[in-house]
């Protein structure tokens, strides 16, 4: 099993915190492991560990906010690690900036550089290119290949002085393949791939790793005329043997495929679509037209639908579709697919989109503002929704619990910790932000034994970290203005005001308690509003026992999600009963008339007969 993509979770102690990180096989990892571990229990107290008498109880807070900044997707625009993307070498930077970028892709010939069967010049070319993109803030996408269909061979000279058999097409342009069987060319891509693994593997500057190294573009097939003749020219076990050296090789960096390819499968490797919103999605979302070939039926096929939440989706978009996907005139139909869709369905976290970027091209207008928030779509997308406080189980101190939700499509891949910074108190991190997986999936972080005095409480600073992000473009928050960090201020225990009458607006953001399978847990209201099954979605509106979760006490769900839970009651009209939808799509003076008529409506029906402000 590759521990890095198929990760154990850390204890939960006395916090709803858990960590996914990739547990590394190299002793530099795990001593960075352990020291996570040590600082956890550093702050919650373990015996054996400082902080002994912080240990254990859970305590109900005196103050709660969600004041912390209304949502805003372009305060988190340019994110590391995620969003549209270009290659230098198609684009000299600066790029232009309506879009911003934080990856760059780069091609890369194996001849440039394995010179010998144990040689390798990583310095001349390799070194600089990922380096140079590390300075403009950004993380590289790297993919090897020796063919590339009307340029000539990046097959390592020593290889074919060797006798390495080359066999020759003439579709795109044309070109030669090497022979994938040949005992030197697969021994020579075991030595290149266990030196790559060796030098780079955990090197933060880059992002991505696509493995390529076979076929057409480093793409893994070699289609050409279709007759089928040259179809075989990569066999399974020269696949086979690829992916097993990269898991040998790498336990840290992400690794990605063209295709599902089974092996890959096993190892947990991502995957990326090289013509996305073109050959991406098939039957309704293609015009009807129903192909088993493309990207997500091969996905479906093969069983791994859920593969994005250990490991990372990838793409690039359709070259012919980049200047038109988001225009007014361009028609969903066979090979021309909405963008929006084929991100929500793959979980995709970027997208090479050399249009968007090129100074010479880009979008404007409404074409501008729809690539923007697409841009915004893709990955992970967090935000602070609840900050609570409550007196600390040592003397003069308090304990902050901070809710962090996810509002992407995909979560971020390498660790990332949540801080808490305050004077007096320091900075404080809690690992485990990058197991807050699935749109809708909230956790609670507590930081326990923070000075009780104004200098602390009168200005906390909330932060996310990760040293996979450079200090010139750290990962932001979905909300405020600029997103660097959500800032509180929080009461003394002995001035905390009394708690807000509820309120009568909704935020998806908000959450609510429910009982799962007998045990509490917190969820927002917008996974409320986006559940199917509708009679349950009123049972748990009708639920009315509040609980702590982790120390924290929510509402229930009829008491936060007032506008989703609203429209889902019923009440007695006449003998009949009706549901506030039913009410609320009548006019403004059926409306006030049955409001006054039947006691039960406007009991029932808040918002609707308007006993909240509008």
């Amino acid at each position: 099993m590759n521990v890095r993509r198929n990760p154990p979770q850390f204890l939960h102690i006395s916090i709803s915190i858990a960590s996914n990180y990739r547990q590394a096989t190299k002793a530099s990892m795990n001593f960075q492991h352990l020291l996570h571990v040590h600082a956890l229990f550093a702050i919650v107290g373990v015996p054996g560990f400082p902080c002994v008498d912080a240990v254990v109880k859970a305590n109900i807070p005196y103050y709660t906010t969600s004041d912390l900044g209304n949502p805003n997707d372009n305060a988190a625009s340019g994110n590391p690690l995620k969003g549209f993307l270009t290659s230098p070498d198609w684009s000299t930077p600066p790029y232009r900036q309506e879009i911003p970028s934080s990856l760059e892709f780069y091609y890369v010939g194996l001849n440039e550089v394995m010179t010998g069967s144990d040689d390798f010049d990583w310095d001349t070319s390799f070194e600089p290119m990922i380096a140079e993109t590390a300075s403009r803030n950004k993380h590289a996408i790297v993919r090897f290949r020796m063919d590339c269909p009307g340029e000539t061979t990046m097959v390592p000279e020593f290889l074919v002085d060797n006798g390495l058999v080359m066999n020759s097409y003439s579709t795109y342009g044309g070109g030669q393949s090497p022979d994938y069987t040949d005992s030197n060319l697969l021994q020579a891509l075991q030595g290149f791939i266990a030196a790559f693994g060796a030098r780079y593997d955990g090197d933060t500057r880059i992002g991505f790793i696509q493995v390529g190294l076979l076929g057409f573009w480093g793409e893994w097939h070699t289609y050409t005329d279709g007759s089928g003749l040259t179809e075989g020219w990569i066999p399974s076990s020269t696949k086979d043997l690829i992916v097993g050296a990269f898991e040998s090789a790498f336990s840290i960096t992400q690794l990605q495929v063209r295709y599902p390819h089974q092996s890959a499968i096993d190892a947990g490797f991502g995957l990326h679509d090289d013509s996305f919103a073109h050959s991406t999605l098939d039957g309704a979302a293609n015009g009807g037209v129903v192909v088993d070939w493309f990207f997500w039926p091969e996905v479906q096929n093969a069983g791994i639908t859920d593969f994005w939440k250990n490991s990372t989706m990838g793409s690039e978009l359709r070259p012919d579709l980049q200047s038109s996907i988001f225009s007014d005139t361009y028609t969903i139909g066979e090979y021309k697919q909405d963008f929006d869709l084929c991100v929500n369905t793959t979980h995709a976290t970027y997208c090479l989109n050399y249009f968007a970027l090129a100074s010479e091209n880009g979008y404007s207008g409404n074409d501008l503002s729809r690539a923007i928030d697409s841009n915004n779509r893709m990955g992970y997308s967090f935000r602070v929704t609840s900050v609570s406080v409550s007196e600390g189980n040592a003397a003069s101190s308090v304990d902050v619990a901070v809710t962090i939700a996810q509002f992407g499509v995909a979560p971020f891949y390498y660790p990332l910790e949540l801080t808490l910074t305050c004077q007096g108190g320091g900075d404080l991190s809690l690992p485990g932000v990058e197991t807050i997986i699935s749109q809708g999936d909230v956790k609670i972080f507590t930081f326990v034994n923070l000075p009780a005095t104004p200098q602390c409480l009168d200005d906390v600073s909330i932060t996310l970290t990760s040293s996979f992000a450079y200090l010139g473009n750290p990962v932001k928050f979905a909300q405020g203005l600029d997103g660097r960090s959500v800032n509180v201020a929080l009461p003394l225990p002995s001035l905390a005001p009394s708690p807000a009458p509820p309120s009568c607006d909704q935020n998806d953001s908000d959450i609510f308690y429910r009982k799962r399978k007998g045990v509490g847990v917190s969820q927002t209201c917008n996974w409320l509003r986006t559940r199917k099954r509708w009679k349950w979605k009123r049972s748990l509106c009708r639920a009315t026992a509040e609980g702590s979760v982790d120390g924290v006490l929510f509402r229930p769900a009829g008491e936060v999600c007032f506008e989703t839970c609203e429209y889902l009651k019923r009440f007695r009209k006449g003998s009949r009963n009706r549901t506030c939808n039913w009410l609320r799509k009548k006019n403004k003076e059926e409306i006030l008339k049955i409001c006054g008529d039947y006691e039960d409506a406007s009991d029932t029906c808040y918002l609707t007969c308007k006993t909240c402000p509008e």
